[in-house]
This record gives C-alpha cells, structure tokens and sequence, in this order.
C-alpha cells in the first residue's frame, strides 16, 4: 500500500479445509486412532480406550473465519463451544468466556489466530499448568503460537493429555514430540486439499481481474 501496490488474499478458501483437518487432529487424539493404527503395524490388537467427543468443552482461542467454522461442526458433535478473542465480546455460536477461564474449564483446546508478536508462545508453561491433566491441545494456525519445549515438557509430566500439531516453530519439525504417543503430528497442511488449492486458485484470478478493473 505504501508502495501503491493494490494486495489481495484468498481468506476464505483454505477456512473449510483448516477446519476439517482440525477435526480431524481431534478425533485421532481423543480416540487415539494413529496411536492404534501403529499398534496394529507393529503386530498388536488390543490398545488403550479412547473417549467420546461428544459433550466435552472445547475452548477455542481466535473466532473469526476458521475458528467459527470449527465452531459450528464441534456443535455438530454435541459439544458445548467457548471462546475467546480480545476483539469479539458476542458470538453466535460460542460462549465467549475469558482467557485464563478458557484454558482452565477446556477439556480440548484449539488455536485459529495469527502468529504476532503479542500471540508468540501465547501457550507457554504458565498456560499449561492452568489447563486440566485431560486436556488435549490442537494448533492448527501458526507456528510460534505454542512454546513446543514447554508443550513436551507438560506432556511427559502429564500436565496435559495430548496435543496435536500442524504447524511448527521451525519448519521442517523434528523435535522431541517426535517422541511422544501422546502426540499426532502433521506437515502443516491446513489448506492442503485438492478442493482448497483450486479456490485459491480461482480467488486469486477473481482478485486480479477485479484489481484490473
């Protein structure tokens, strides 16, 4: 702008695909299905019990585009939503509740804001000791919103239950979660779906024959 230089973006496109997937990372923890998939690879039947999605409270941080779309299938599920986000005080599907109440009365929390300064490590030591030793932790946004070697460290002290990850601080991650069976692990590929990927592409078209005009 500064510049002169007309900037446009796809907002929209990757919101169902972020969404989707961020279900998906919370089904595979809650019900530990990677963990039994790789149970039965290693010649196993029998593994631990999963529990049910289906009337927890999950607490999501940022209610925007993806996190209302999250929002709205997590109700699908039974679920009673919360929320948080310093710039909206009403929502038409969560609960909008403060941030240390969020993290302490969450049984699932999941992220959907920007990586900025203020929002660095927003998830640090000091947040995870608030939350319940059931809790489940998904960041599905940026990386640099969850400290990982204070995550790692909560995880093997079982201060939480499990997180799950697509996104990291250094990218590609091969850190210590590695490690864990606590954990599921994704490439960061939010927006990575055929469906996805074409309207974006489309929308960036649209984007620029509207800016020529």
């Amino acid at each position: 702008e500064e510049l002169g230089i007309k900037v446009t973006i796809t907002p929209e496109a990757p919101m169902i695909s972020v969404a989707e997937l961020t279900i998906g990372l919370i089904l595979s923890l809650i019900r530990k299905i990677t963990l039994l998939d790789a149970g039965i690879r290693k010649g196993g039947w029998k593994g631990p019990k999963g529990n049910l999605l289906s009337g927890k409270t999950v607490g999501i941080i940022g209610c925007g585009r993806i996190g209302t779309y999250v929002s709205r299938l997590l109700k699908a599920f039974g679920c009673d939503v919360t929320g948080y986000d310093p710039f909206i005080k009403e929502h038409e599907i969560c609960r909008m509740v403060g941030f240390e109440e969020l993290l302490e009365e969450s049984d699932i929390i999941t992220l959907h804001i920007p990586y900025t300064d203020e929002n660095k490590n927003i998830i640090g030591a000091e947040q995870l000791k608030r939350m319940k030793p059931t809790c489940l932790l998904i960041n599905a946004a940026r990386g640099g919103l969850v400290d990982e070697d204070a995550l790692y460290e909560a995880l093997i002290n079982g201060e939480i239950a499990g997180a799950a990850l697509d996104c990291f601080s250094e990218e590609p991650y091969n850190g210590p979660l590695t490690k864990l069976d606590n954990t599921v692990l994704t490439p960061h590929m939010g927006s990575s779906a055929t469906e996805a990927r074409i309207m974006m592409e489309k929308q960036a078209l649209d984007n620029l024959v509207q800016g020529l005009k």
